[in-house]
């Protein structure tokens, strides 16, 4: 599973789907396009933060899964990824698609050893993870009362990608797979934005302050008033407790140096 704000990156290395490009007539060609169609599919799914970021609003009610069986899930789509690939002969593929087929293949291993290295240890840091989740509205559009209602069932379920991540981070600590110190010093002072007494001040409320007039005053109100006890009730205190693993037992484990030689595998 790709990390959450890996997005654009992965956006950029995944082919289009099949129907966006010149058809091939050939049965190699096809199944080749079917491989793309699927994962990309797949990869819309796994990670639904990535969906909305392109336009796709079928998740946007939905934080990726970070659970290991997940995540071994995931991986193991991967290695089914490269498998398929390797049956597929790149001679009876067009250079284009030859081009293609490499490049696919190369991403898709490039996650198989992000993964054996072990990155899905250290999903926070000062620039992505759950420090700056609330930017997600950002690329939403709020229009309907079902946009408003989607933000709010991700927000009210944060608390879980929190324990996932924390989970993530325990385990990486028993690995020594953990990030340099410099960088985690930087953290905490993003989650206390988070930790607010006035849930109108969460960052997770700017979309809820301007709602649109086409919805009635009181659906307003009432997704208002849901929105708030979200964040008084699951997100602050997600990020409390967030905050205080951080600070009390990851900071303490973080690594003074800041090259990768200096981690598991690094070398």
């Amino acid at each position: 599973m790709r990390p959450v704000l890996s997005a654009l990156v992965l956006l950029l290395a995944l082919p289009f789907p099949a129907s966006a490009q010149a058809p091939d007539k050939s049965s190699t060609a096809k199944d080749l396009h079917a491989l793309f169609d699927a994962e990309w599919e797949r990869s819309l799914r796994e990670n639904p933060v990535m969906a909305t970021y392109i336009g796709d609003h079928r998740f946007d009610d939905k934080w990726p899964d970070y659970s290991p069986a997940a995540l071994q899930a995931s991986y193991a789509g991967d290695k089914a990824v490269i498998a398929a690939l390797d049956r597929i002969d790149p001679q009876q593929l067009t250079p284009e698609d030859q081009l293609n087929r490499d490049l696919f293949r190369r991403q898709y291993q490039a996650n198989i050893d992000t993964y054996d290295y072990g990155s899905q240890y250290t999903p926070l840091s000062q620039r992505s993870g759950l420090a700056s989740m609330h930017r997600m509205a950002d690329v939403v559009v709020f229009k309907t009362v079902k946009d408003y209602e989607q933000w709010l069932s991700r927000i009210g379920t944060i608390d879980k990608l929190v324990d996932q991540n924390i989970a993530l981070m325990r385990e990486g600590v028993q690995r020594g797979q953990v990030p340099p110190e410099i960088i985690m010093q930087r953290v905490p002072p993003q989650l206390d934005k988070q930790i607010v007494t006035d849930p109108t001040k969460s960052p997770f409320y700017e979309a809820f302050r301007n709602m649109p007039d086409s919805i009635p005053a009181a659906e307003q109100t009432r997704v208002q008033a849901a929105a708030r006890d979200a964040i008084t009730q699951t997100v602050v205190p997600s990020y409390t407790k967030l905050k205080q693993y951080v600070v009390n037992e990851y900071l303490p484990k973080t690594r003074a140096a800041v090259g990768l030689w200096d981690t598991p595998n690094g070398e």
